[in-house]
């Protein structure tokens, strides 16, 4: 076991919050010269991890090997977040109800119909970084029993399918919530023919890059203002940014990873920074099944569902456990997820499968733009927009993930499609260079602020018509507004007037309709 040193500051500050975050290219837009390799602590060159904890409770992590790296991170994130990390994992297992009651039944249900166990013990078998992980959110559970919930530690030992069902349940997150489903499966019961978009639930967030052009220093500004949901509420558990600064092979980072997904979600390191925002893009669809002869009908035959018997176990009030048998029936759209009649519902994801590369770490590790452009293609990732700058002076902005390639057809894609034929399955997955891009703007910014990518700078030079016909068009929300407005009202910016834009509370709601809201008060 690698020992881990303790905090060098008492005081531990939980990241739960974190309401903005700036960077700032590190010198000069002039070319970069060689890199040097990070400097780090001698207890990493003799072949142990180190954290180093700031004032702030912010986890510097040193470390020789990938493995060393990943193992002082587990442990990093099990000692800021330890009881939370033990209960999102309990529920990416699957077997929450089995650890804690009958409370957990619905959520058991819910990973077992999107697939998270399964498909995440298939992926944990390539590699060892999630072994790592978990190896080191275990040793500091047994090195700091104490630290934990009685209760909550019935979900020990953790496993790499664990974090790697975390993985893919983050992922599934940005296309179908539970509440979602749950909504859709409710309202389908009922007879209603519901739209997805009545139930979802979209994670926010703003960004900008101000370029060189437009930066009082000379160098690139990137601002990320995540709108993070609080840990405590239910079904959000996991959307919680950890700050994190990782140095290790070819890796010397500083930016968030989701807790429990483990990998870099945004930030910089030496050479260049990316932000993100949520999509507003319709990425996952329903389709209506005819039921017939035990199967389903689909393009003029019976095809059989694929059945998957699951007994889950829930534990009942006196410490006593009972069995729940519980079925998934999969057809060639995906799980279904209700039924009515001689109909069901069926839920179409796409199918995750990461291969050797890891889109995140390649990422962190991209030294130019080039290399960042092509640690995208894989495409591993949910539907992002991505903002981008780097100490040369490129800036970009660019949609990554995992887009649906959906057939030419009159379907409202918002709704409840017709399952019976194959015209209206998906084609695949859009490959990244049907993305749109925005490279060094004469405008010298981009922005988004969870608004398509036609608005992401002004003009954008970007044309609807040029990209799939199921994707939004121009409309703008007041925040968006807000976001160009704001943008756009100075010729230079220094770092100080972005974080005082950041924080600004002026809201463009307000201008439309506080004076006929006071002129009703008043009557």
């Amino acid at each position: 076991m690698i020992p881990i040193p303790k905090p060098k500051f008492v005081q531990i500050l939980v990241t739960l919050l974190l309401p903005a975050l700036v960077l700032s290219a590190c010198i000069q837009p002039v070319a970069a010269p060689a890199q040097q390799p990070p400097v780090v602590p001698a207890t990493v060159a003799a072949g142990q991890p180190e954290i180093l904890w700031d004032s702030w409770g912010i986890p510097h992590i040193y470390a020789a090997t990938e493995d060393d790296l990943f193992f002082a991170l587990g442990w990093a994130q099990m000692h800021s977040h330890g009881n939370l990390l033990l209960e999102i994992y309990g529920k990416a297992r699957g077997r929450a109800a089995e650890l804690w009651g009958e409370a957990y039944l619905a959520s058991d249900q819910y990973m077992w119909t999107i697939g998270a166990p399964q498909l995440g013990a298939t992926l944990a078998e390539s590699g060892s970084t999630a072994e790592a992980f978990a190896a080191g959110l275990n040793a500091y559970a047994a090195a700091h029993p104490d630290a934990l919930d009685a209760r909550l530690k019935a979900a020990l030992p953790l496993t790499s399918h664990d974090v790697m069902a975390q993985t893919i349940y983050t992922i599934y997150s940005f296309f179908a919530m539970p509440g979602e489903l749950s909504g859709m499966q409710e309202a389908y019961a009922l007879g209603r023919q519901p739209l997805a978009a009545e139930y979802a639930v979209q994670p926010t967030s703003n960004a900008w890059v101000i370029g060189p052009s437009r930066s009082a220093s000379g160098n690139p500004i990137i601002l990320f203002n995540p709108h993070i949901f609080w840990p405590n509420m239910p079904g959000y558990e996991h959307m919680v940014p950890y700050e994190v600064h990782l140095v290790g092979p070819d890796l010397d980072f500083y930016g968030a990873a989701l807790i429990g997904a483990m990998l870099p979600s945004f930030g910089f390191n030496d050479s260049l920074g990316w932000a993100f925002t949520s999509t507003p893009f319709d990425v996952t669809d329903y389709y209506e099944l005819t039921l017939m002869d035990g199967g389903y009908r689909f393009d003029g035959e019976t095809v059989a569902f694929e059945i998957e018997e699951h007994v889950l176990t829930v534990k009942q009030a006196d410490g006593s456990l009972r069995e729940e048998a519980f079925e998934v029936k999969r057809s060639i759209h995906g799980p279904v997820i209700a039924t009515r009649g001689e109909k069901a519902l069926a839920l179409y994801l796409p199918k995750l499968d990461f291969g050797e590369r890891v889109q995140p770490l390649e990422m962190a590790r991209a030294r130019n733009f080039d290399e960042f452009l092509a640690a995208l293609e894989p495409q591993q990732l949910t539907p992002l927009n991505f903002l981008y700058a780097d100490r040369t002076g490129n800036i970009m902005y660019t949609l990554v993930g995992m887009f649906p390639d959906r057939p030419e057809g009159d379907y409202d894609w918002s709704g409840i499609l017709p399952g019976d034929t194959s015209a209206t399955l998906w084609r695949g997955l859009l490959p990244y260079s049907r993305m749109p891009q925005v490279i060094n703007p004469e405008s010298g910014y981009v922005q988004n602020a969870n608004d398509a990518p036609w608005s992401t700078t002004l003009p954008s030079g970007l044309d609807p018509a040029s990209y799939p016909a199921d994707w939004p068009g121009y409309d703008l929300f007041p925040r968006a507004l807000r976001s160009l407005e704001m943008v756009t009202a100075r010729e230079r910016f220094s770092m100080e007037e972005v974080m005082a834009d950041k924080f600004s509370t002026h809201a463009l709601v307000a201008d439309r309709v506080l004076n006929d809201l006071i002129a009703a008060a008043r009557q």
